[in-house]
């Protein structure tokens, strides 16, 4: 049960701190958009190191250490940050392909 209750604080605080640097990439859009993704990117890396260390130091053997350290889902923001790129990056090129059809 102790294991559980580590597990949900690391994942509440390492949510903690993505949230927040989604809320600074928002403010800092207005600015600078190199600014609002530094600050999100940061807030990420931020959130993995965090995780990863609090996993470390609560986990009592390797095997918990591991269990904490790989199931913690905000360790995985990054893939899904990628995969958005992905398929926004398509559609613009798949927009930009279909635009001759379009206009004929």
């Amino acid at each position: 049960m102790a294991l559980f209750k580590d597990y949900i604080k690391i994942f509440f605080i390492t949510s903690f701190i993505q949230i927040t640097g989604f809320l600074m990439m928002q403010v800092f859009d207005d600015l600078n958009s190199t600014l609002a993704v530094f600050a999100f990117v940061i807030a990420i890396v931020a959130s993995m190191a965090v995780g990863i260390f609090m996993a470390i130091k609560k986990g009592k053997n390797l095997k918990q250490k591991l269990l904490m350290t790989l199931l913690m889902p905000t360790n995985y923001t990054w893939i899904v940050c990628i995969v958005a790129v992905i398929l926004f990056v398509s559609s613009i090129i798949d927009i930009l392909t279909n635009l001759s059809r379009n206009f004929g």
